[in-house]
């Protein structure tokens, strides 16, 4: 497994899965295996203290059967607030770096949402990728779909 956290302050977030093998199957298996290339962390801040992190659904690039649970507490359990991430199989994500395609690494993408020191709304929370309807975004991830 490859997964990652981030920490703002005090604030630390819930553990995410980049690549994900399959469980009890061999690890020649490539079709089995996942790979969640793109992730959105959303801060929340409350006049210029971080208040939480959390992250985008980050669904809207795929169909439902490649849209996965990919969000975990430290000792592995699922949170409440679970977030679902598109995959590609780590089979798909070779024959496009064959072919110099960068799909497959990871993206990271941070919004901020509430207010600065001064009480100005932060605006980058309404451009995260689960604003848009997913037609509008199909083009840039192709390989998804």
């Amino acid at each position: 497994d490859l997964t990652y956290f981030f920490g703002v302050n005090e604030s630390v977030s819930f553990v995410r899965m980049y690549y994900e093998p399959k469980k009890g199957d061999s690890y020649e298996d490539d079709d089995q295996h996942r790979i969640y290339p793109i992730i959105t962390a959303i801060i929340d801040v409350k006049k210029g203290i971080v208040q939480g992190l959390d992250y985008d659904n980050s669904c809207g690039f795929c169909g439902k059967d490649k849209c996965a649970d990919n969000t975990y507490t430290f000792d592995g359990k699922n949170p409440k607030s679970m977030r679902k991430g598109c995959y590609l199989t780590r089979k798909k994500c070779n024959e496009l770096a064959e072919n110099g395609d960068t799909t497959c690494d990871l993206k990271f993408y941070f919004v901020w949402t509430g207010t600065d020191i001064d009480g100005k709304s932060f605006q980058s929370s309404q451009y995260r990728f689960s604003a848009f309807p997913p037609s509008s975004i199909m083009n840039q991830f192709k390989n998804f779909f």
